[in-house]
């Protein structure tokens, strides 16, 4: 069952539940109803690739990607391989809090212009269903389908909706399963920190705020 689907068929019955794993609290939607909580579980089966909008980059993203790419110049990996321009997050489960990011972001194709950031389209580095440049793909890559934002000075995280959702990884169960969530709350805490770095130094400015 995808996440949209869960959604619009449980969504009055629907609970917020938290819970912390490492140093993140997610936060999981619980159907009253049937009893279940919609767990993530990825099944590598690339559909978040074939249709990402804007993949924003980190300082760290840049410098891993400048590394994995063969670029010694900060300037031309810019120009070659990123489009600068405005960005819509999702909003988010279950706070609802929209966010727009003036930055840097990883072509996704080979002419992709500001234009082009907000619509669907398919990774180029996707081959044969594979990342190839899965070890230092951006943070953004790593989190989904999880969204984090700060609140009460802890990360917290949710399930975005931009996966409009036919990612095979959702499914329901009567328990949550922490062990599914180690790494990605590894993840989550550094790209929040990741995220806060770039605003500081400048390399992407927030139009809309979320959370800190």
């Amino acid at each position: 069952m995808s996440l949209l689907e869960f959604w619009i068929r449980n969504k009055k019955q629907l609970e917020d539940r938290q819970f912390r794993v490492g140093n993140v609290v997610f936060h999981i939607p619980y159907d009253r109803e049937t009893r279940t909580y919609l767990n993530f579980k990825c099944q590598k089966c690339g559909h978040c690739c074939t249709v990402p909008r804007g993949l924003p980059l980190t300082f760290q993203d840049i410098r891993r990607l400048m590394i994995k790419l063969g670029y010694s110049s900060v300037d031309k990996f810019l120009s070659e391989e990123c489009v600068y321009g405005v960005i819509s997050m999702e909003t988010v489960y279950p706070l609802n809090i929209p966010a727009k990011m003036l930055t840097w972001n990883l072509k996704r194709f080979k002419d992709e212009t500001e234009d082009d950031l907000m619509i669907p389209h398919r990774c180029r580095f996707l081959k044969n269903g594979l990342c190839t440049i899965y070890d230092v793909r951006p943070m953004v890559c790593r989190k989904y389908p999880f969204y984090e934002f700060k609140a009460g000075g802890i990360v917290h995280a949710a399930y975005t909706s931009e996966e409009k959702s036919k990612c095979k990884g959702f499914f329901a169960s009567r328990k949550f399963k922490p062990k599914l969530y180690v790494q990605f709350s590894k993840w989550l805490e550094q790209g929040w920190y990741e995220v806060v770095e770039s605003l500081e130094y400048g390399l992407s400015h927030l139009i809309e705020p979320f959370v800190y």
